[in-house]
């Protein structure tokens, strides 16, 4: 189905990671970047980022994996459901940082007064949502860490074959 194998499910993730890794350690330098997002929309980021929100677990985890816990200066609301309570004991951090939203909502004031330079959602937050934060002048990015057919893609509760799976494909576990 893949004929580019740099664009395939295995590879989908490996993408992400290595530009969250890229985004919050990249030397300072005097330009700004444009990426394009998993909604397809080109956005402007500094260069140099060292404060970003995340209102999606899937990325805070991939972040506190990299190390980079110490950019984040704000969380989803609903980190300890989606994560699980014993994830507490791998970044003890989270439990006093601000959570100024979650998977389809944000507080603007909250949200404003952790002044981030960079906030990440889910591919399925609502476009008001990311207008809403755009307007401040914030960049958003949307990142989806699972594998969907393009009609249920930017849904927040899809109609998927197999759950396990659609995650399985993006992390490259048991597809050659």
């Amino acid at each position: 189905m893949f004929k580019n194998k740099l664009f395939s499910p295995r590879y989908h993730i490996l993408h992400i990671t290595v530009f969250l890794f890229l985004l919050i350690n990249s030397p300072s330098s005097y330009a700004a970047r444009h990426i394009i997002d998993q909604l397809g929309r080109s956005v402007e980021i500094p260069d140099n980022v060292n404060r970003v929100v995340v209102l999606q677990h899937q990325t805070l985890n991939i972040l506190n994996q990299l190390d980079a816990l110490n950019k984040v200066v704000g969380i989803q609301r609903s980190w300890k459901k989606q994560l699980g309570e014993g994830y507490i004991r791998l970044a003890p951090s989270l439990v006093t940082m601000p959570t100024p939203g979650d998977l389809t909502q944000v507080n603007i004031e909250s949200l404003l007064a952790t002044r981030p330079q960079v906030v990440f959602v889910a591919n399925y937050a609502p476009a008001e949502m990311i207008k809403q934060i755009e307007s401040e002048g914030i960049p958003v990015i949307a990142i989806s860490l699972r594998h969907a057919p393009n009609s249920e893609r930017n849904k927040l509760n899809p109609t998927l074959k197999d759950d396990e799976s659609a995650y399985d494909q993006n992390f490259g576990i048991g597809h050659p």
